[in-house]
């Protein structure tokens, strides 16, 4: 959050947690109010398809009690199935969705976010004046969209925690709706893909994911929990990518991939964005330091 931690203590008897499908551990609470913004593919080193992480989201969706919600868009790609049977209230968070709000933190897919937090604002009574008035003035949150610093020759530094194709596009969308092609920022991606299962299973969709990007650098793959089986690798991603626009590079370190950065001739028009689950944060920092 804006006061650099991801925990608030309140006063009420509301609780609200971002919780994950992996392992299913989503399935260890029982929300009143659920919201879900998309369901797509991910996970694939556990889920077996989409059809598996569809019948977990369903059984979360079956959890909501008669009077609880669930806020999603009804019409999107696999959530009518989710759906399916649940006898919670189903709200449309794009009735809520307000193209000409303007936020503090650019994007068209915060601005759904703000659409979703406007109705569960709603279902808990709080007016549709008080609840906008809130999200404009929400200043994000760590490591989504945040803005580090500012180098002496007028770069600046942001870090996203974008690992997933489609969350990469909507940060990228953020980013060139706030730096412009057109005014003559130039804007390099330092992205570290996180895990090999994800990066093999996706590589088609990681490769589209960067064409609005000027340069990317790749940073070798985070491993997490995985162990390396030689079938994929940053290299093979920049080769992809490049196939849809010649804009990548891979790196066999931290430290030739910050060499690069150094001598790009960095000025007031360059944006640079450290990418990814892992710890590519520290290029950011190092050039700050």
């Amino acid at each position: 959050l804006s006061d650099g931690t991801n925990f608030v203590y309140g006063h009420s008897g509301i609780f609200i947690s971002e919780s994950c499908e992996y392992r299913r551990s989503f399935l260890n609470m029982s929300p009143k109010i659920l919201v879900i913004t998309n369901v797509e593919e991910d996970h694939l080193d556990y889920y077996k398809d989409i059809e598996d992480i569809k019948s977990a989201f369903h059984e979360l969706t079956m959890k909501v009690p008669e009077d609880g919600f669930i806020i999603c868009d009804p019409n999107d790609n696999n959530i009518p199935d989710v759906i399916a049977d649940t006898k919670a209230t189903i709200i449309n968070y794009q009735d809520f969705y307000d193209a000409d709000l303007k936020l503090k933190i650019p994007g068209i897919h915060n601005k759904k976010n703000a659409a979703c937090a406007v109705a569960v604002a709603t279902c808990l009574g709080i007016t549709d004046d008080d609840a906008r008035g809130a999200v404009v003035n929400f200043a994000g949150t760590w490591r989504r969209f945040q803005y580090k610093g500012k180098l002496e020759s007028g770069a600046v530094v942001y870090d996203d925690y974008a690992h997933h194709p489609t969350e990469i596009k909507a940060s990228l969308q953020g980013f060139r709706e706030l730096y412009l092609a057109e005014d003559g920022y130039r804007l390099t991606i330092v992205f570290q893909p996180h895990l090999y299962s994800r990066t093999k299973s996706l590589l088609a969709d990681f490769a589209t994911s960067f064409v609005s990007a000027d340069n990317v650098l790749f940073l070798p793959i985070y491993a997490a929990r995985e162990v390396d089986d030689g079938t994929v690798s940053s290299k093979i991603l920049s080769e992809e990518t490049n196939k849809h626009k010649n804009n990548s590079a891979s790196f066999a370190n931290f430290d030739s991939a910050f060499e690069t950065l150094s001598m790009m001739g960095l000025h007031d028009k360059d944006v640079i964005v450290t990418m990814g689950a892992g710890d590519a944060f520290m290029i950011g920092d190092r050039l700050l330091a």
